[in-house]
């Protein structure tokens, strides 16, 4: 759906603590928490998950993609993170799923190249206060376990939301002190 110079799902970054590891992908996208086990199949990996109010467990990071799999397992092993420069990264809006109940919060699904999907929380927020009092914008929340270290990564992924969730991006803000008024 939507492209941007961002680079591709490589594994950049691997640090492990006994069974479990933080990984960066392409210097983007932190993960953290997430098991590296063995199995009979040699090894395996469980994203970490949420928890409601309610005590229900979810995932909100979901790899999509064997290949995938199969860099972050090599890498969970002791293999070597990818160098070689990496390629534009296609960020795309899966599922927008509406709020039931009273916090108004939807969950958008994003995937990244059609290899990793997350969940993120999308929340309407009404200005009360202020110059602008009756005004809104929307807020992008993401999973505990996700971090994108780059700010205007984040900003294309937010804006990538937003505008699928049939809002506007965020106009940048100007810097500067209050408007001095002219008097007659």
């Amino acid at each position: 759906m939507t492209a941007c110079a961002a680079r591709a799902l490589e594994v950049s970054a691997v640090q492990r603590f006994g069974t479990v590891a933080d990984v960066t992908l392409s210097g983007e996208i932190a993960l953290s928490g997430f098991s590296c086990g063995k199995d009979a199949f040699g090894g395996s990996l469980a994203m970490p998950s949420e928890y409601s109010s309610d005590g229900r467990e979810f995932a909100d990071v979901r790899i999509i993609s064997k290949k995938l799999y199969s860099r972050l397992l090599s890498a969970c092993k002791g293999g070597e993170a990818y160098k070689a420069p990496y390629s534009p990264v296609r960020v795309k809006v899966m599922a927008l799923r509406h709020a039931q109940k009273k916090t108004g919060l939807d969950m958008v699904d994003v995937s990244f190249d059609d290899e990793l999907a997350v969940t993120f929380g999308l929340l309407k927020v009404e200005r009360k206060t202020g110059v602008s009092a009756g005004s809104s914008y929307m807020r992008l929340y993401s999973p505990r376990s996700v971090e994108m270290a780059d700010k205007d990564f984040y900003n294309f992924v937010r804006d990538t939301v937003i505008v699928a969730a049939g809002g506007h991006p965020a106009e940048k803000k100007k810097r500067g002190g209050r408007k001095k008024h002219e008097t007659d």
